[in-house]
C-alpha cells in the first residue's frame, strides 16, 4: 500500500472508494475497535502504515481534499504529539501538505477547546509543540505546515499568540512578518480611557 501511495497515478485510483474512510476508522479506533482486536504492536504497526499512506496520499490535490472531507484533520491531529516518533513524523508530514487547501486551514483554525474558561487552539498548539521536537524533520514540516497556515489571516493571529512569548522560535518561522501579527494582538488607542495616554490601572 505503501509503495503504491508513491506514484500520482495510483494514488488518483486509490481515491472515491472508501480508502480513507477506513484509514480515517482506523486511527480513530472508535470504541477500541482495532486495538482490542489486534495485539498492542500489531495495533502500532498498522497506524504507522496508514499514516504513512496517508502522507503520500495527500501529496496531490485530489487526496488532500478527500482526507479533508473523510475528517482525518481532526483524527489525525491526536497523532502529532505522539510518544513515537514515526508517527509523528508521518502526521507531520500529512499535515504539512494537507495545509495547503483553505477547508484545512478553516478548520484547523476553528477547532477550539474551553477548559476552565481558557480557550485552546487545540490542533494548532500541537504543530506549535512540534518546532521543538528532537527531530529536524519533524521540526521542518511544523514550519512549513505553520506558513501554510499563516496564510489564512485568522489563523495566523492564532498562531502568533501561541508563539508570543517564544520570539525567536517566531522569527524562524515568519521572520519580520511575525511583527505584523504581534502589533495586531496590542489593544487598540480606542481601548484607552484617554488616548494616546496610556494609563496604569
Amino acid at each position: 500500500m505503501i509503495n503504491l501511495s508513491r506514484y500520482d497515478y495510483n494514488i488518483d485510483h486509490m481515491l472515491k472508494k472508501g480508502l480513507l474512510k477506513s484509514f480515517n476508522s482506523v486511527l480513530e479506533d472508535k470504541d477500541q475497535e482495532y486495538s482490542n482486536q489486534l495485539s498492542k504492536g500489531h495495533y502500532q504497526q498498522l497506524r504507522e502504515l496508514v499514516l504513512s499512506t496517508c502522507k503520500n496520499i495527500t501529496l496531490i490535490v485530489n487526496g488532500k481534499e478527500e482526507a479533508f472531507k473523510e475528517n482525518l484533520i481532526i483524527t489525525g491531529a491526536k497523532y502529532l504529539n505522539s510518544e513515537l516518533e514515526k508517527e509523528r513524523l508521518y502526521t507531520s508530514s500529512m499535515f504539512m501538505s494537507i495545509t495547503n487547501i483553505l477547508g484545512s486551514k478553516k478548520q484547523i483554525s476553528a477547532y477550539e477547546q474551553t477548559v476552565n474558561g481558557v480557550v485552546h487552539y487545540v490542533i494548532l498548539e500541537k504543530i506549535c509543540v512540534l518546532l521543538e521536537d528532537k527531530n529536524d524533520d519533524i521540526k521542518q514540516n511544523s514550519i512549513l505546515c505553520l506558513r501554510n497556515l499563516a496564510e489564512y489571516p485568522e489563523c495566523f493571529l492564532k498562531i502568533i499568540d501561541i508563539l508570543h512569548e517564544k520570539l525567536e522560535i517566531m522569527n524562524e518561522v515568519f521572520g519580520v512578518d511575525a511583527l505584523r501579527g504581534l502589533t495586531e494582538l496590542l489593544p487598540k488607542l480606542s481601548q484607552y480611557k484617554n488616548p494616546p495616554y496610556v494609563e496604569k490601572e
